[in-house]
């Protein structure tokens, strides 16, 4: 059965989509893996039934006009995670996330995801900065952020833990500029 999704945009390999109740169990397995929460400090959804209920209340969408998005492979139509904008908590700066099933870790597709949502950002919502944080331990999550162009700019102790912390701007011409 064909789901409805709203679509944000397509990478090569991957559709983004706003979540979907059917994307509840790919969710709550993907936040019941410890490897995939170990630099978050997320905890996992205690049932399918709770990653569904979450999706039901996720309001970024309506609130925002973006949010985090599902990520589909395109040619077999699996959860693979998710990749999307947020508002970081302290200065409400638009930050980007990404996570995916620890099973399809080191091909590519956290970056190409990644990449692809912050031309989204830049171009598309016109956004002017995007930061990205990480735990300062997470290499592979660093390494992703650099490979799209976001530049260190400090490190910060924040109620939910230490954060590496990059991000990226939006030039008056519309191409991007690192941030230092």
């Amino acid at each position: 059965m064909a789901v409805n999704r709203t679509r944000a945009f397509d990478t090569p390999r991957f559709s983004l989509s706003e979540f979907h109740s059917n994307d509840a169990l790919g969710l709550y397995l993907l936040n019941r893996s410890t490897e995939a929460l170990r630099y978050t400090g997320d905890v996992p959804f205690p049932s399918v039934a709770a990653a569904s209920e979450f999706i039901d209340n996720y309001d970024c969408y309506e609130r925002l006009g973006f949010g985090r998005w599902a990520v589909h492979e395109k040619t077999s139509g699996a959860f693979a995670g998710w990749c999307g904008l947020g508002m970081a908590r302290e200065d409400e700066d638009i930050d980007i996330g990404f996570r995916f099933l620890p099973a399809v870790w080191g091909r590519g597709y956290a970056t190409e995801c990644a990449q692809a949502t912050l031309t989204h950002a830049l171009q598309v919502l016109r956004v002017v900065r995007v930061i990205g944080r990480a735990h300062p331990q997470n290499l592979a999550s660093i390494r992703v952020l650099q490979k799209i162009g976001m530049q260190f700019v400090a490190e910060q102790q924040q109620e939910d833990g230490r954060w590496a912390i990059y991000a990226i701007e939006r030039s008056c011409r519309g191409t991007m500029g690192s941030v230092t």
